[in-house]
């Protein structure tokens, strides 16, 4: 019976491994505009060192965003916080438009393929 705990304990921690990689969305306070991108810092600190995490640079805001924000004559502005979602695939060859693009790599739910969804 010994083993088979062993058997559990591994596949449990290889699960988890494998989450702490994979980026699906954060709560962030907005560091600095630049037009229709901003710098993000996650609010949520680092699990093992609690320390600030890194922060997301140039994440384009969403249309639906700066929509709600000139309905609500309300301003984007550096403090305000925002939901941050990472893209299935790399944003990297992407132009900003409705138009297809090619993938030049594997890259899956990376925090290079940030964007704001949402404002609080």
């Amino acid at each position: 019976m010994a083993a088979r705990n062993y058997d559990t304990q591994f596949i449990k921690s290889l699960m988890q491994n494998l989450n702490v990689g994979i980026n699906v969305s954060q709560l962030g306070r907005i560091v600095n505009l630049n037009g229709n991108t901003a710098d993000v810092q996650p609010l949520a600190h680092d699990l093992k060192t609690d320390n600030k995490r890194a922060m997301l640079l140039d994440v384009p805001i969403t249309r639906n965003v700066t929509d709600a924000i000139k309905a609500a004559e309300d301003t984007l502005k550096v403090g305000d916080a925002v939901i941050v979602v990472f893209l299935d695939r790399s944003m990297e060859n992407w132009t900003g438009g409705a138009g297809d693009f090619s993938l030049d790599s594997g890259r899956m739910h990376d925090l290079n393929d940030a964007v704001i969804v949402g404002v609080f």
